[in-house]
């Protein structure tokens, strides 16, 4: 084997095992983010008026503040 086709060889591995990375890197972040994404439907369907309340109130916090001028 020719250190050319041994380079070769290892650069196909290296893919290949990040490619199985990547998926189980994706498989975690789907894991780990559905029971969270869970739990705070149900706050929010549980009491859905605080929420748009400080969502309302923060959008006008938020969007505020270029308005203003500075007078000196």
């Amino acid at each position: 084997m020719t250190t050319g086709e041994r380079r070769a060889e290892l650069l196909e591995s290296v893919a290949r095992h990040e490619r199985k990375l990547d998926r189980a890197v994706a498989d975690l972040k789907d894991a780990v983010r559905r029971p969270v994404v869970a739990r705070l439907r149900g706050r929010i369907a549980d009491n859905p008026t605080t929420w748009i309340v400080a969502a309302l109130l923060l959008g006008c916090w938020l969007g505020g503040g270029g308005n203003r001028s500075e007078e000196t």
